[in-house]
C-alpha cells in the first residue's frame, strides 16, 4: 500500500513539475532543501494591508495620500506586520484583508530583510470584486491554486482559496478563508460554509488538510449565537451546524476519537482547538470589551490518524509576542485618529485581530491523547444551571469599550463560571446588555427577569424592546419599576437574587433586551449569573 502510495505521488509531482507555474509557486524538483519534521502555521488577520496604488475601490481612509495614509504610514504598517511574523517564523501562513499582489510583495520583501523568507505564495482570485483577498505565504513549494467564489450583485464575496503545499512524501491542502462580518445575517456565513463542505466532501479521506482564516464566528456561536437582527436561519449556524465543527475539548481524552473508530469513515469531522487555550487567554480579537474568537484553524480527523502528518497536541494558540501586540489587555490594533476632517492614520500599531500559531509534525499522533470509544464521549454538555455561563457568554456584550466583559471561575453562584462586568464609563453608559427569549409558554404579562447580583456599582437596569425603544427600568435599593432611571450605589458582599416583572412590557413581544446601566465616572465591579427570562 505504501508503494502504492509513493509510486502515485510521483507520478503526481512530476505533472506538476512539467507544468508551467509561475515562480511563485514553485517546483518540488527545484527545492533543495530539506523537509522540516515539524513545521508551524500562521493565521493572521493583518487588519486591511492596502498599498499606495489608487485601484479606485479602497475604503475612503485608505484612499493614497489621503487621511495621512502615505508611502510612510504604509511602510510602518508593512513593517510592524513583517515584525510579528519574523518574531513567530512559521513555515506558512493564511493572510486575511490583504489588498492585491503588490501589497503582499511589500510585505514579503520586509520578511526576507528580517531572514524570514517567503519564496512562495497563492492568492485568491478577485472575480468577485472584494476589494481584499485571502492570500498564503510559504517556505515550501506550493503545487497549485485554486479560489471558490460565490457571487453575489448586493455584496463582494471574498474567495475561498485552496492551496497544495508540498511536504516531501506528503501533502497538505490548506483553505484559506475570510467569510462576511457580522454586518451581515448568518446566511451570508452558512452559503460560504455549504461552499466549502461540497469541496471538503470531494477530498481523498486519507488527505491532511486545514481550514484556517476569519471566519466571523466565535468557537461557542452555537451557544452564543443570538439574533440581533441577523439570525435569518432559525438558529443555524455556519461552521456548528453546517461543517459540523466540535466544540468540546477536541484534543483531550474526553472528546478526541480513538485511532481505531477513525477508520474507514468517510464523514467530515472537524475539530477546533480553542479549547486546548485556558479561558483568560481564549481570544483573538475584542467587541466591546468582550472576548471573541472569530479566527480559527479547523483540522479534521485526518491529522490524528497513523498516516502522513499530525497535529502537534496542545500547540494551538494565540500569538501575543510577549505581550507587545496588546494594549489595555485588547488587540494593539492599527491606529487611528478622529478629527473634524475624518479618520487619520496615526501610524502606530498591529491589528485588530492576534495572528494564531499551531504545528504539525511527520508521524502518527500520539495514541496516549485518544480515548477507546468516541461513542462513549458527550461532546457538548449543557450547562448543569439554567441561566449560568458554563458554555459561554448566553449573548451578553458590554455596552461601551471601557467596560470588560469575562467569563470568571474565581466568582460564581452555582456551576462553574459567573461573568464578570468590569471598568469606569465616562458617561452614563450600558455596562453590559443580552437579548433573552422567553421561555416557552411563557408571555410578558407572566414573565420576569431573574438574575443573580455580586460585587459592587452605581446602576440601573432597564428591559425592555430595544427596536421600539419600549422601557421600563428598576431603581432604588429595592428595584421598584419606574419610568426613567435613576441611579443607586450598590454593594452586594453575598450574592442576591432579584425578580423583575415584565407585565409593562407588549404582551406579544417574545424577545427581551435586558441592560444594565452604569453612571458616568463610576467604577463597577460586579458579576453576574443564573440570568434568565421566564414564568414567574
Amino acid at each position: 500500500m505504501t508503494a502504492v502510495r509513493f509510486f502515485l505521488l510521483a507520478i503526481f509531482l512530476f505533472l506538476f513539475a512539467c507544468q508551467n507555474k509561475p515562480d511563485r509557486m514553485g517546483v518540488p524538483k527545484n527545492f533543495k532543501k530539506a523537509i522540516p519534521d515539524t513545521i508551524m502555521l500562521m493565521s493572521y488577520n493583518v487588519e486591511n494591508l492596502f498599498d499606495m496604488n489608487d485601484d479606485g475601490d479602497e475604503y475612503p481612509e485608505f484612499k493614497p495620500n489621503a487621511n495621512n495614509w502615505t508611502q510612510k504610514t504604509f511602510q510602518i504598517k508593512v513593517n510592524n506586520i513583517a515584525s510579528v511574523i519574523a518574531a513567530a517564523n512559521p513555515d506558512i501562513i493564511d493572510l486575511v484583508e490583504v489588498e492585491n499582489e503588490n501589497a503582499l510583495n511589500e510585505l514579503r520583501k520586509r520578511c526576507m530583510q528580517k531572514n524570514c523568507d517567503f519564496p512562495y505564495y497563492a492568492m485568491g482570485d478577485r472575480q468577485s470584486g472584494s476589494n481584499t483577498r485571502p492570500m498564503i505565504l510559504s517556505k515550501l513549494p506550493i503545487l497549485w491554486e485554486k479560489s471558490f467564489e460565490l457571487f453575489s450583485s448586493e455584496y463582494h464575496e471574498r474567495p475561498i482559496l485552496e492551496a497544495a503545499i508540498y511536504l516531501g512524501k506528503d501533502t497538505l491542502l490548506l483553505f484559506a478563508c475570510h467569510w462576511p462580518s457580522k454586518k451581515n445575517s448568518e446566511s451570508k456565513r452558512v452559503a460560504r460554509a455549504e461552499l466549502l463542505k461540497r469541496r471538503l466532501e470531494t477530498i481523498n479521506p486519507s488527505q491532511d488538510y486545514i481550514i484556517a482564516g476569519d471566519f466571523n464566528e466565535n468557537f461557542d456561536e452555537n451557544e452564543t449565537f443570538h439574533t440581533a437582527g441577523l439570525d435569518d436561519t432559525k438558529g443555524v449556524v455556519a461552521l456548528y451546524n453546517v461543517l459540523g465543527v466540535k466544540t468540546g475539548r477536541p484534543f483531550s481524552r474526553d472528546t478526541l476519537p480513538s485511532v481505531k473508530s477513525m477508520q474507514g469513515q468517510k464523514e467530515i469531522r472537524l475539530f477546533d482547538p480553542w479549547f486546548d487555550v485556558p479561558e483568560q487567554d481564549r481570544f483573538s480579537t475584542m467587541y466591546k470589551g468582550r472576548h471573541e474568537t472569530p479566527d480559527h484553524f479547523v483540522l479534521p480527523v485526518q491529522l490524528f490518524d497513523k498516516n502522513g502528518i499530525s497535529y502537534v497536541n496542545n500547540s494551538f494558540m494565540p500569538f501575543s509576542w510577549n505581550g507587545r501586540l496588546l494594549k489595555d489587555g485588547a488587540p494593539y490594533r492599527w491606529q487611528m485618529r478622529y478629527t473634524k476632517q475624518g479618520k487619520i492614520h496615526v501610524g502606530d500599531g498591529y491589528s485588530d485581530h492576534l495572528p494564531l500559531v499551531m504545528k504539525l509534525c511527520k508521524g502518527p499522533y500520539p495514541i496516549e491523547a485518544l480515548p477507546d470509544n468516541m461513542d462513549s464521549v458527550a461532546i457538548n454538555k449543557k450547562p448543569t444551571t439554567n441561566g449560568g455561563f458554563e458554555t459561554g457568554f448566553n449573548g451578553f456584550i458590554a455596552g461601551t469599550s471601557k467596560i470588560s466583559v469575562l467569563r470568571d471561575t474565581g466568582v460564581k453562584k452555582s456551576g462553574m463560571y459567573a461573568l464578570k462586568v468590569e471598568g469606569n464609563a465616562k458617561t452614563n453608559s450600558c455596562a453590559v446588555k443580552a437579548t433573552l427569549t422567553l421561555g416557552q409558554g411563557c408571555s410578558m404579562a407572566n414573565s420576569a427577569l431573574k438574575i443573580s447580583l455580586f460585587g459592587s456599582g452605581t446602576i440601573n437596569i432597564r428591559c425592555g424592546i430595544s427596536k421600539e425603544k419600549h422601557w421600563v427600568y428598576f431603581n432604588n435599593e429595592s428595584f421598584t419599576m419606574a419610568k426613567g432611571g435613576k441611579y443607586c450605589a450598590y454593594t452586594f458582599a453575598k450574592w442576591k437574587t432579584i425578580s423583575l416583572p415584565l407585565y409593562a412590557l407588549p404582551d406579544s413581544a417574545r424577545e427581551c433586551t435586558v441592560e444594565i446601566r452604569s453612571k458616568k465616572n463610576c467604577d463597577i465591579k460586579m458579576w453576574l449569573d443564573d440570568a434568565s427570562v421566564g414564568c414567574k
